[in-house]
């Protein structure tokens, strides 16, 4: 699928993630394996592909990284940060 470009290497080529998400706004680089949207997702959505909480392990072996456009009850918002892709648990924000 081409894109606008990936946000993290810029390239226009990207996948379904394949990792149980519901909506085909989320999208996989194909490049560096970022996960980001190409249309806005609720917030809720994000939480189930990326948890809102922390890993314990501060250095996990595998990160990736994700940059999502919200709708929440705040109105339009962005997540972004890293992740751990086996837990999806985040690793570092913004």
């Amino acid at each position: 699928m081409k894109t606008d470009g990936c946000p993290a290497c810029a390239c226009k080529l990207a996948t379904d993630p394949g990792n149980g998400t519901k909506t085909r706004s989320v999208v996989k680089c194909t490049r560096c394996g970022a996960l980001y949207t190409v249309h806005a997702i609720y917030l809720g959505e994000s939480f189930e592909i990326v948890r809102p909480f922390f890993d314990p392990d501060p250095n996990p072996t595998e990160q990736c990284y994700f940059d999502f456009v919200t709708l929440g009850a705040a109105g339009v918002g962005r997540r972004h940060g890293w992740f751990n892709p086996k837990t999806r648990l985040l690793t570092q924000v913004g």
